[in-house]
């Protein structure tokens, strides 16, 4: 099949592809906490104005400090972040769970001839291929895009895309599909007039003829069936 007949998908992952919300969500507020000396924490990530780790660290020294993080400052955090993940998955490995039928996914979309596969998350690279590997997702050969890229989501998936063209050497796709687990990731996708599919509990209640709306990729042909 000629290359500029190929399309896309592009996946978030926490609560998309890892089951990792909660965990994702202490550790921050913890490395943030830990670092700033601050206890008035706001945790509602979805009252923030970007939906990723970069926009929402900026936000938050913007508030308590009236300035953007300096790069040590934003190291220092990440650093800790990750040390925070890691500790987690010690004392339990269960809150790294994959998301139901997550792990033989992308085996079953690169299989059809028409379609490329590739990661766009809000969350920093270093924790997000922590995430990835401790659910054994299997990502390595996928291209990716994180928080480190930019604050803005949309912009991250653009990222995605250009990484995705470049790699495989498509000039345009004719479909774009992003899937993700929170009303934030249905916003990005309609801002950049791509398709959304949505995964999870937010979506449970949801239907619509143009979309499609999953708990788990178990059975996977709901979403294998969308791609046709």
């Amino acid at each position: 099949m000629m290359n500029d007949e190929m399309n896309l998908i592009i996946f978030d992952i926490d609560g998309t592809l890892t089951q990792t919300n909660d965990v994702d969500s202490i550790c921050f507020a913890k490395a943030i906490k830990d670092t700033l000396q601050i206890n008035d924490l706001n945790t509602d990530w979805a009252s923030y104005q970007y939906s990723t780790d970069s926009g929402l660290l900026n936000e938050i020294y913007t508030h308590f400090l009236q300035r953007l993080p300096s790069s040590e400052e934003i190291d220092l955090i990440k650093t800790r972040f990750v040390d925070y993940l890691k500790q987690a998955w010690q004392e339990d490995k269960v809150c790294y769970a994959p998301v139901p039928g997550a792990i033989s996914l992308f085996e079953q979309i690169l299989a059809l001839s028409h379609w490329h596969a590739a990661l766009a998350t809000g969350g920093w690279k270093e924790s997000a291929l922590f995430k990835l590997s401790s659910a054994e997702i299997p990502h390595q050969s996928l291209p990716k895009a994180y928080a480190d890229d930019h604050v803005e989501r949309t912009e991250i998936i653009k990222v995605a895309i250009k990484q995705a063209r470049s790699l495989h050497q498509v000039e345009k796709y004719q479909r774009i599909i992003y899937v993700g687990d929170k009303a934030w990731d249905e916003r990005a996708a309609n801002l950049l007039q791509i398709e959304f599919i949505g995964v999870g509990q937010e979506f449970k209640h949801r239907k619509d003829t143009q979309q499609l709306f999953i708990e788990t990729y178990e059975p996977s042909a709901p979403l294998l069936n969308f791609l046709q």
